[in-house]
Formats: C-alpha cells, sequence, structure tokens
C-alpha cells in the first residue's frame, strides 16, 4: 500500500464515498416511494420504464448505423462538452 501514490489512494477513497452516497440515497427514495404508492404500482412503472428504456435504446442504435463514425465522435464530443459548460457554470 505504501507503493501507491497518495493521490491514487484519495482518488479511490472519494469514488468510493461518492457511489456509498449516492447508493443510500436511492435505497432511501425506493423504500419511501414503495411504502407510499404500494409495490404493484411502483413495479408497474419500473416494468415501463424498462420497456421505454429498451425501445429508446434500439431506436437511437438504429439511428446510429446509417451514420459514419466520424460523425457520432463529433457530435458524442458536442454533447459532452454542452454538458460539462453547463455543469461548470453551476460553480462560477
Amino acid at each position: 500500500m505504501s507503493d501507491l501514490p497518495v493521490v491514487i489512494v484519495g482518488s479511490f477513497l472519494i469514488a468510493f464515498k461518492a457511489v456509498l452516497l449516492e447508493g443510500s440515497e436511492v435505497a432511501i427514495l425506493s423504500i419511501a416511494t414503495v411504502t407510499q404508492l404500494g409495490k404493484r404500482n411502483v413495479l408497474a412503472g419500473v416494468l415501463i420504464g424498462s420497456l421505454i428504456s429498451i425501445f429508446t435504446f434500439l431506436a437511437v442504435r438504429q439511428v446510429f448505423v446509417l451514420l459514419p463514425d466520424l460523425l457520432i465522435d463529433f457530435i458524442t464530443g458536442a454533447v459532452l462538452l454542452y454538458f460539462s459548460s453547463k455543469f461548470l457554470l453551476g460553480f462560477v
């Protein structure tokens, strides 16, 4: 463990903490939702959401099959740049 730089260990611990906190938050919200709406309604919502997600994935995949790789890379870069700039503006 002493061979690892402090930066690597620190970044791992910060990432682990973030995952642990987000997972705990999702678990608390899930329990609260189930107690308010009931198991059947939550299960129906999960199934409908899953089907819509799969359908959306397949539709977007079919569109991307028709596009050249360079255009897909450019679109991905533009989307990442847009959202990262919006995220940065939240801190400035």
